[in-house]
């Protein structure tokens, strides 16, 4: 297998990032810690949480022994985060840094993304998900202008190497872009990105203006009932697959790499954690690529609707 270290992307800052990373969203404690080992030993070098996902200090100690252990060094390493969405006033950005740079054991992160363009209040008392006494989310408007100078100040302080979003429309990219005396544009754009939802606008959006696209997400996100479709189930996709001897999974992270799209799959299973990650030594025909696009695409299925957000003037998915 090639090392993930050489299957690179320039972001706009000059630096590289891992095509392929590892989410590692809903995955807690102690299996937090087991699954960054076992991915640094796979060959990962990308590794994306977020204060949300409440896993940061396990994950920082995994990285720690990793690094105890002279398996790789801080160095080897793109570590991304996110800032919560209760954090995006202007002056709660850089202490919630502070506090997942703490969890994590580390100086800086190489990515720090804000998680979402619509907010939540703020209580003070370091709630992520700040509630009314009915159990609504209690949400919030900020001057995402404001939140992004704050977030640009960051990298000044060197605590972060790159800047991005998260969950951004094509719109809400474009008024960052258009803030006037911007100092660091975003680097990343993270959004939820498959065959159901290729998002082709956006994709060349990005490109156009030097952003790099990472789909979370990529193989999809079926819920356990199974009313969803899933895409390493699909016969377009494992019939690919059989051509090129390769998983399902293997051919969908293919088809968003071809794209120019980076990926940061989440498997608990080290089998499929090596598979997810081997995908350099072959390439899809593009009559392959656009199959994939034009059959799958026609489901438009979106697994993330953040239903919670959507009476907030913000709520905006494409």
């Amino acid at each position: 297998m090639a090392s993930q270290q050489q299957k690179v992307v320039r972001l706009n800052t000059g630096a590289s990032m891992p095509i392929v990373g590892l989410g590692t969203f809903q995955v807690k404690g102690e299996n937090a810690c087991k699954l960054i080992e076992a991915a640094i030993d796979a060959g990962y070098r990308h590794i994306d949480t977020a204060q949300t996902y409440e896993n940061e200090k396990k994950i920082g100690e995994a990285i720690q022994k990793k690094i105890d252990k002279g398996v790789v060094k801080r160095e080897d390493l793109f570590i991304s985060t996110k800032l919560p969405a209760a954090c995006l006033g202007k002056d709660a950005v850089k202490p919630c840094l502070l506090k997942s740079l703490k969890e994590l054991n580390l100086k800086y992160v190489d990515l720090y993304l804000i998680h979402m363009p619509f907010g939540l209040k703020n209580k003070g008392d370091g709630t992520l998900f700040p509630t009314t006494m009915d159990g609504k989310l209690l949400l919030q408007i900020y001057d995402i202008t404001e939140t992004w100078k704050a977030m640009e100040q960051l990298v000044d302080q060197g605590l972060t190497k790159a800047i991005g979003v998260c969950n951004f429309s094509r719109y809400q990219v474009s008024s960052l872009l258009m803030i006037p005396d911007i100092k660091h544009k975003p680097a990343v754009l993270q959004v939820e990105m498959h065959p159901y939802l290729p998002q082709e606008r956006l994709v060349e959006y990005c490109g156009e203006n030097g952003i790099v696209v990472t789909a979370y997400s990529p193989l999809g996100s079926p819920k356990p009932n199974g009313n969803r479709p899933m895409l390493i189930e699909e016969a377009l996709v494992k019939g690919i697959a059989h051509k090129y001897k390769k998983t399902a999974a293997q051919v969908v992270l293919r088809w968003n790499i071809q794209r120019g799209v980076t990926v940061i799959p989440k498997t608990v299973q080290p089998e499929r954690m090596k598979q997810n990650i081997d995908v350099f030594d072959f390439t899809l025909a593009p009559e392959d690529v656009d199959a994939i696009t034009e059959t799958l695409g026609k489901k438009k299925v979106r697994f993330y609707e953040f239903s919670w957000a959507k009476n907030h003037p913000e709520y905006q998915l494409e």
